[in-house]
């Protein structure tokens, strides 16, 4: 199946707000929140962080474009939690259209 075809699963959405720096005090600073469709699924998955650790994601988080996030960049999910990213993955589909899959602890 395409992207195109999966759409209808996008039912929630998450807000992705990108690292932009670090403040004085070593805290990240981040720019506005972006709000994009997705499908949430909260399920363990085994996953290797982007530091190389084999860690435990709780939340799979499937959207149906390209996001541009990666593990330093904050996500609020639908029920307001923002727990750490530890991978994002890009694929394509059949058709060669690119979507992220962002997975948290």
């Amino acid at each position: 199946m395409s992207l195109k075809q999966l759409k209808y699963l996008a039912s929630d959405i998450v807000q992705i707000e990108k690292r932009t720096g670090i403040d004085g005090y070593g805290q990240p600073i981040y720019a506005a929140a972006q709000d994009f469709k997705c499908r949430v699924v909260k399920r363990p998955k085994k996953v290797v962080s982007s530091t190389g650790e084999e860690k435990v994601s709780n939340t799979s988080v499937y959207f149906f474009e390209t996001i541009g996030a990666g593990p330093e960049d904050r996500v609020t999910l639908p029920d307001g939690t923002q727990p750490p990213i530890l991978t994002v993955e890009s694929s394509p589909d059949r058709t060669g259209n690119r979507f992220d899959t962002l997975r948290t602890t």
